[in-house]
């Protein structure tokens, strides 16, 4: 147990408790200035096409935004409402378990987990959007914040409340409704159990399966859309996305590039501390159950796509839940102070130029470097009225862009759910879409990126630019949305 000490002084409290604070300022410059991130656009479209679950991803994310879309109407921060009581249950549950492992400097132990949290910027700044990811986060600490209790008593022979176990069930399957990666997790959580020889008598306990059970129960509506489709989500994930390679052409690269992306987006002072982390062997009995669920979700997720990563291209966010059940432990394993403010400063740093670049100008742009994904974020507050001046005059049968993304972004745009991508692609817009019904019609055609041209020449009799609608900040086009009127809609697909 740890005792008081310096590190438990007030002023480093105070210290603490002013950085901590300079974050969650940062966060929530994050959260409302950031320009609408093509992403969070798609998900309001599907939010605002209310169905069980989608192509993509699960329906807990969309079902939410909704939600708030219904209540408080269009706008950037009410599509990023959720991530602000997820943050402050995140919080929570961090100070929950520093109490319980803390010692007598838990409530410094809690707050250098917070900054640490804060500070990586996939967790501090990223999480603010409205993607699945920060649901995710929050709802398998939540999950773990029960079951750990559970397992904790069982491995110490004491009296285990069922309350627990079935608690965690029920939020395992509230994340899995939030994004995939749960699987993974309950993976973990199974192997945990095997692995374990003062768990292993759960295998005997038949309130273990109906938890499962209740897991899946409350997943079901994945399970049902899919069945419902062909299981095009799973397909979708487990085949069309990779590459013709995966699984056959190997190489070291893009474990190379996944782990450079992840030492960017969480620093490689929280890697190594991390890893310290997951080869220790706490002692302590809420500690020793935690470390092992934990870690045991670390390595099976890290490991299956590490493996991913020998074939095909990883994006670093694919593994980033992996990390959450060892946050609020890195307030004390991440030791000495060098690790935690070479942390705090490099992992700031790094989300302000983020903030910086995707709010006022992309700074990338100053070095004649490209930046095609933060120069896609700016101008979909600028397209309205132009776009509604080209209605006015052209009057189409409908509006289409070449992607889902632009599509979803000039969707929320025009506050207009009836936008179109059409591209023989498969998205979540071929579910709404009905292309038989428009075709030979009309339409005013919105296109960002001119390569797409191709797409929209291939499926009008003729396309005709009508307007180029430049977006500029401090002098230097960053990019430009071009109007075209396409005539006689030939769908390819």
């Amino acid at each position: 147990m740890t005792t008081a000490g310096p590190a438990a002084s007030p002023s480093r409290h105070t210290l603490l408790k002013v950085v901590a604070a300079l974050l969650i300022g940062l966060k929530l410059w994050s959260l409302l200035a950031v320009n609408l991130v093509s992403d969070e656009a798609y998900y309001w479209m599907w939010g605002q096409h209310p169905a069980l679950s989608y192509f993509d991803h699960p329906p807990l994310n969309a079902w939410l935004i909704g939600i708030a879309d219904a209540a408080f109407g269009r706008g950037i921060l009410q599509l990023r409402l959720w991530a602000v009581p997820t943050f402050i249950g995140t919080a929570l549950i961090f100070r929950s378990w520093a109490r319980q492992f803390g010692g007598d400097d838990w409530e410094g132990v809690f707050w250098r987990a917070l900054i640490i949290y804060l500070a990586a910027p996939v967790f501090g700044v990223y999480s603010t959007f409205a993607t699945s990811d920060h649901l995710l986060f929050f709802f398998i600490l939540l999950s773990a914040h029960f079951l750990i209790r559970y397992l904790m008593a069982v491995r110490e022979g004491t009296r285990a409340w069922l309350g627990d176990l079935y608690l965690g069930a029920l939020f395992m399957g509230v994340a899995a409704l939030a994004k995939y990666n749960t699987l993974l997790y309950g993976v973990a959580l199974g192997l945990y159990i095997v692995a374990s020889p003062r768990l292993r008598r759960l295998l005997a306990n038949p309130h273990l399966y109906a938890a499962a059970l209740l897991a899946v129960a409350v997943a079901s509506p994945i399970l049902i859309w899919n069945i419902q489709n062909g299981f095009a989500s799973f397909e979708f994930h487990l085949v069309d996305r990779h590459d013709a390679g995966f699984l056959r052409a190997f190489t070291w690269i893009h474990i190379a590039e996944f782990l450079v992306q992840t030492a960017l987006t969480t620093s490689p002072f929280m890697m190594w501390g991390m890893v310290r982390f997951v080869l220790s062997r706490p002692s302590a009995p809420f500690e020793r159950a935690a470390w092992g669920l934990g870690s045991w979700f670390f390595w099976v997720s890290s490991l299956v796509f590490f493996a991913v990563a020998l074939t095909q291209q990883l994006f670093f966010w694919w593994n980033v839940s992996a990390y959450v059940l060892l946050l609020p432990f890195l307030g004390r394993a991440m030791r000495p102070r060098l690790l935690f403010w070479g942390h705090t400063l490099f992992g700031t740093l790094i989300s302000v130029l983020y903030v910086v670049s995707s709010s006022i100008f992309p700074v990338i742009l100053l070095l004649d470097r490209p930046d095609p994904t933060r120069t896609r974020y700016y101008g979909w507050n600028e397209i309205e009225q132009p776009i509604r001046a080209a209605i006015d005059e052209l009057k189409p049968d409908f509006i289409a862009t070449s992607k889902w993304e632009y599509a979803s972004t000039v969707g929320f745009a025009l506050d207009d759910k009836d936008v179109a991508a059409v591209n023989p692609g498969r998205s979540e817009f071929h579910y709404w879409f009905d292309t038989g019904a428009h075709a030979g019609q009309d339409a005013l055609v919105v296109l960002h990126d001119e390569r797409q041209r191709e797409v929209i020449d291939a499926q009008f009799e003729k396309v005709t630019l009508y307007r180029e609608i430049p977006i500029v900040r401090f002098g230097r086009e960053l990019g430009r949305y071009r109007l075209y009127w396409g005539e006689t809609f030939r769908p390819a697909y």
